[in-house]
């Protein structure tokens, strides 16, 4: 492999075929469907999504598909369930006090 590179486009095309030696880190985007049911909630999300049925899930999926058409990060739904817990059950024509309150 070439250690010493003369011209500005050699580098370039360097990085190109082999990016990793490039000390820029990159990241990609990477995009996955997935229903609620297997999402992997974590911290206060947690507390809210393990109460919820199967079927509950499912209605909460369908509807967020339907606010989001170009759908949210795994961040971002987990944010909604965490910090919008009453505006989740909303959707399901729920009560927050009684979700919780579930065994």
């Amino acid at each position: 492999m070439r250690e010493h590179l003369e011209h500005a486009d050699q580098r370039c095309d360097l990085w190109v075929r082999f990016p990793s030696l490039s000390l820029k880190y990159n990241k990609m985007k990477i995009i996955q469907e997935k229903d609620l049911f297997n999402f992997e909630f974590w911290s206060g999300a947690k507390d809210l999504a393990d109460k919820l049925s199967y079927q509950e899930l499912i209605e909460i999926t369908n509807s967020l598909e339907d606010l989001y058409p170009n759908g949210l990060t795994d961040t971002q739904i987990n944010d909604l369930f965490w910090f919008d817990s009453e505006f989740i059950c909303e959707l399901i024509n729920k009560n927050i006090e009684d979700i919780l309150d579930r065994d």
